[in-house]
Formats: C-alpha cells, structure tokens, sequence
C-alpha cells in the first residue's frame, strides 16, 4: 500500500459500525498535530469505498483544521479490520 494524499474531505465515509467521534479525543489530536504534523508518517487507512477503517479522529482534525489526509487504500478491508485495529492497537 503506498501512502496518498488530498484535501478532498467528502471522499471518505465514516461506516456506522465506527467509534463516535470523541471531541475531547479530537481535542487532543489537534493539539498534538498542530504543533507537530506527522500525519504523513500515520495515515488513515480506508478501503477501496473510501470507506475509513483506522482514523476517523484524525480526518475530523484535518477537516476542522483544513489540513492534507493522508491516507492508505486497503482493498477488501471491512469493520471486522477496524474491530480488529480498535482491539489490537
């Protein structure tokens, strides 16, 4: 999987099956990003839907915050990849 990037937030779609969005949790992220960016080095990865499976806070940052997502398409990936992430990481 290579890494890509846009600025095109409407592209990807939160599955029903994902954590709701924290804002504390949200909060914090931003703090953390814009103060020191590395969303680069840790994208979101999202199925060949741009469905999200790993990193729904962080696109809600870079939504709030205008900034690049990067991201990694994972063809095939389902909830059970992000109930697996969620429970493993």
């Amino acid at each position: 999987m290579r890494v890509e990037s846009t600025n095109d937030y409407k592209k990807f779609k939160l599955l029903k099956e994902n954590r709701v969005i924290n804002p504390h949790h949200v909060k914090q992220l931003t703090t953390s990003i814009l103060s020191n960016n590395m969303l680069s080095e840790n994208p979101i990865i999202v199925n060949e839907r741009f469905e999200v499976i790993d990193g729904q806070h962080r696109l809600a940052v870079c939504r709030r915050n205008d900034l690049t997502v990067y991201y990694m398409v994972k063809k095939g990936a389902t909830i059970d990849d992000t109930i697996y992430l969620n429970a493993t990481v």
